[in-house]
């Protein structure tokens, strides 16, 4: 289910698993952060940096020392790094190709904002099977 479920994943990519790294503040005691990071993407290849707990600022630090390229999020996140990217003191965050967002549904305004923030970075918003 695992390889499943991390396969189609990848195969949204049109460059190799082994050269994405992934930065991962989601609780690996979730299934999600267990079944993403701690068995499915190490199975294809890819980087993972581990952060003990999250801090938007640590994650931006994070993301450009380790030359992260995709981050898995839940809204409060997204709007933390929307926020930053808005304030113009914050990184770049060159490194970033891929931002997927889970958990509940983000707005219209959430995604439209982290789109002009980011033009450059594919968004995902990651529907839960219960999701109309």
């Amino acid at each position: 289910m695992v390889e499943l479920f991390v396969r189609f994943e990848a195969s949204q990519y049109d460059y190799s698993s082994s050269k994405t790294v992934h930065l991962a503040v989601l609780p690996m005691f979730h299934l999600y952060g267990l079944s993403l990071f701690a068995t499915g993407l190490l199975s294809l290849g890819s980087t993972i940096v581990v952060m003990r707990k999250y801090d938007i600022d640590e994650a931006i630090r994070a993301i450009d020392k380790y030359k992260v390229t995709h981050f898995h999020v839940v809204p409060m996140m997204l709007s933390a790094l929307t926020a930053k990217a808005k304030d113009g003191n914050g990184s770049k965050l060159q490194s970033l190709r891929h931002v997927s967002c889970g958990a509940e549904p983000l707005s219209k305004g959430a995604i439209n904002d982290f789109v002009q923030a980011f033009p450059n970075v594919d968004f995902i918003q990651v529907k839960n099977l219960g999701e109309n």
